[in-house]
């Protein structure tokens, strides 16, 4: 069964932690979208390269947890 995850909130309501239990507990993959949006400190990356990211992590795994 492909499973697909999202969560969102404000900062520190728990997403992270939440997140890796959740893939911990059904077996897939997890990605934070703070990875993908934030380039070293405060730099934030461009969209279109955050969004390309995203799109490649959910083409090339059928069941994930994204969490941001």
């Amino acid at each position: 069964m492909n499973r697909r995850i999202i969560l969102l909130g404000n900062s520190g309501s728990g997403k992270r932690t939440l997140g890796r239990g959740l893939a911990v507990q059904y077996g897939i993959p997890r990605l934070s979208l703070d990875l993908v949006a934030w380039e070293g400190g405060a730099d934030r990356l461009p969209l279109d390269k955050s969004l390309e990211q995203i799109r490649q992590y959910i083409s090339h795994n059928s069941s994930w947890v994204l969490e941001g």
